[in-house]
């Protein structure tokens, strides 16, 4: 899910994002980035087995703060959602977390899950469909391996939300390499920066 601001206090790079208002990524439900996935296909030859678990069903709870995150960065920018659920699945965590997102990317829908670039690509045309380009977006999400490493490679600038802060390993994704450009524990946290911020 995730996209919003570096926290540089450099002046360009403020206005820069300020003029930014898209927010895409995937960190805000309490789901691993492959939850919901397991009704759809086996796992991709890229994911063992062994990184996947049963599904629990539609009820996976959100993280406490997103919700609230995710309505405080609304009121500043268009947020999109890249998530490797399926449609129904997302639909029944969108309504816990009561946000209306102006683009939502379902694994579902690209047929394919990230780390595929297919699932930036088809989210990249649902942007640029609404004059929004690649190098306006900031991606922020969880999994480092999902997300980071896609999103970075194809240019993009990525906000960690490092919800392990601190834990060894990677929990349920595959280790990888990334350097976002701003790390934060919490939904929560990233907006409190984000809004105030840019939204002076």
């Amino acid at each position: 899910m995730p996209s919003v601001i570096p926290p540089s206090r450099d002046p360009r790079e403020t206005a820069r994002f300020s003029r930014t208002p898209t927010v895409s990524g995937s960190s805000c439900s309490d789901e691993r980035p492959d939850a919901g996935l397991y009704k759809l296909r086996a796992p991709a030859a890229d994911r063992p087995c062994s990184c996947l678990t049963p599904w629990p069903g539609p009820d996976w709870p959100a993280f406490p703060d997103s919700a609230a995150a995710l309505a405080r960065l609304k009121a500043r920018f268009r947020l999109g959602v890249l998530t490797n659920c399926d449609d129904d699945l997302f639909a029944a965590s969108n309504r816990r977390l009561g946000v209306a997102f102006d683009w939502i990317v379902t694994a579902q829908q690209v047929r394919s899950y990230k780390p595929d670039t297919r699932n930036f690509a088809a989210l990249f045309g649902r942007l640029a469909a609404d004059g929004v380009q690649p190098e306006r977006i900031l991606h922020v999400a969880q999994s480092l391996f999902h997300d980071h490493a896609p999103a970075k490679r194809l240019g993009l600038t990525t906000v960690w939300i490092d919800r392990r802060h601190g834990r060894p390993g990677f929990g349920a994704t595959l280790p990888a390499e990334a350097r976002p450009v701003a790390t934060f524990t919490s939904m929560g946290d990233f907006a409190g920066v984000a809004v105030p911020l840019l939204g002076r």
